[in-house]
């Protein structure tokens, strides 16, 4: 009997273990960085502390790195600021920037730029936001950048490592100037010309689930003309701190509030430099 007993009661604390984790999952997880895209506000190897935008949001797998269990949101806790770090999903698959799809399997940490209702923009490799006055990450990283493309001419000599979203010729956007780019606030609408075709497109599909044609200067969706679009998302604008090595909203875009999983609050410890432990991020 008494074997029972102890068995009963290690299975009830197991049980409670489990109950207490899962509600812990709600509100924060955590996350292995193994990209250098954010350093040196965050290395290779770091492992961070992710509180959450909402309320379950999702469940990281925490012992794989940058894999997920399920992918589901319930409603805003906190909203997201400028400059905070933020833990979302990969917005395309594979290599398409064309098209914005939520890779649920793959995570990015980043800075955002711009929230929704900003006006971004790039000038000499410096981030800039109409909303804004202060810095974003580390300035000196951005000026680096500019000097060393300041000796290539022309935006053919940049070649596709600093070609930028939305890849068209027209704008002669590159990741040293780039904007100005109005980042869609839920509600807000906007004229469907050329321009703005260009700029918008795949949101306005992503929202819709249908094609938008562009087509001797009028829009088009199923065939009916569309002279205005009114968003139905918030979107978000991000940057990572080591501009010359970032995959971030230069080259992909915008990314849509609901796949951002929460900001990045705490720097716990680092697999590789065990000096770094317990780093506040905000």
């Amino acid at each position: 009997m008494a074997l029972k007993k102890i068995l009963l009661y290690i299975l009830w604390f197991v049980l409670i273990l489990y109950i207490l984790y899962n509600l812990l999952c709600l509100f924060v997880c955590t996350y292995k960085v193994n990209s250098y895209s954010m350093f040196p506000t965050i290395k290779a190897g770091d492992k961070i502390l992710v509180e959450k935008s909402t309320l379950i949001s999702r469940f990281f797998n925490q012992d794989s790195d940058i894999k997920s269990k399920y992918s589901f949101k319930t409603y805003q806790l906190e909203k997201i600021k400028r400059n905070d770090i933020v833990v979302f999903n990969k917005p395309f698959k594979e290599s398409d920037f064309n098209h914005l799809k939520c890779d649920s399997n793959t995570f990015f940490v980043k800075r955002v730029i711009g929230v929704p209702g900003d006006t971004v923009a790039v000038r000499n490799s410096i981030y800039f936001n109409n909303n804004f006055l202060g810095e974003f990450g580390k300035i000196e990283n951005q000026k680096q950048l500019f000097i060393k493309t300041s000796t290539i001419k022309g935006v053919d000599e940049f070649g596709e490592a600093f070609y930028c979203y939305p890849y068209n010729d027209k704008l002669g956007w590159n990741i040293r100037n780039m904007g100005p780019l109005f980042v869609p606030k839920k509600g807000c609408s906007i004229e469907l010309n050329y321009i703005n075709y260009v700029l918008y497109c795949k949101y306005i599909e992503y929202e819709t689930g249908e094609d938008l044609i562009y087509e001797k200067g009028l829009c088009y969706i199923r065939g009916e003309e569309i002279l205005s679009y009114s968003f139905k998302k918030n979107y978000y604008f991000m940057g990572g701190d080591n501009v010359q090595d970032s995959q971030d909203s230069r080259y992909y875009g915008l990314v849509p509030e609901d796949f951002i999983i929460g900001e990045a609050i705490l720097v716990l410890y680092n697999d590789m430099d065990h000096s770094r432990y317990m780093i506040n991020l905000n």
